[in-house]
């Protein structure tokens, strides 16, 4: 029985072998089943600019008998996320409503956004706070500011590649504008 074997197609249309050793096999737990990354487990193959499809040459049992089988594929170029950064530092006053943190990122595939409080993941059922996610952004909605919301929060955003993360500060003061008498002279 031979192993399984790979072979790349560069753009030019030629195409070489890749020796055995040069690709690795990989595994990963499906913990939620609509996850945007369908992937369990495959073979990662780090590729050349100019390469468009990988060749899988297999063993299969088939009626008693060994055959050789091949498969084609399509190249998809994975890429780590990498966050969009901006000002990181925000003051906000104590009854602020309707703010937020806006946590940017691109990545293939789609990564994955987690937000933390001072060190500690955000339980949207305790705090108030809420998210909205779309494929390369995460939103964090503050509820109306109190100072217990003041402190770090940690936008980490990751997929199979790689991760990348960006911490925001939050510094919550009273009122902008201070009560006061306005005096008129006669």
């Amino acid at each position: 029985m031979k192993t399984i074997q790979f072979a790349v197609v560069y753009k030019n249309g030629t195409i070489s072998a890749i020796p055995a050793g040069t690709f690795e096999t990989y595994g990963e737990p499906k913990i939620n089943p609509d996850d945007s990354d369908p992937v369990e487990e495959g073979v990662i193959v780090n590729l050349a600019e100019d390469m468009v499809e990988i060749i899988c040459f297999f063993p299969i049992y088939e009626s008693f008998n060994w055959r050789n089988a091949s498969r084609k594929f399509i190249v998809h170029r994975s890429k780590a996320p990498s966050i969009h950064r901006k000002n990181t530092k925000n003051l906000f006053y104590i009854g602020d409503k309707g703010r937020t943190l806006s946590c940017q990122s691109d990545g293939t595939p789609r990564p994955k956004f987690q937000w933390f409080q001072n060190g500690s993941e955000i339980s949207l059922e305790s705090t108030g706070i809420s998210f909205i996610t779309s494929e390369n952004e995460s939103v964090l909605q503050l509820p109306e500011l109190q100072e217990d919301l003041q402190g770090e929060y940690d936008c980490v955003v990751s997929n199979r590649v790689g991760q990348d993360n960006i911490t925001f500060s939050l510094e919550v003061r009273q009122s902008k504008i201070s009560p006061g008498i306005i005096a008129t002279s006669a």
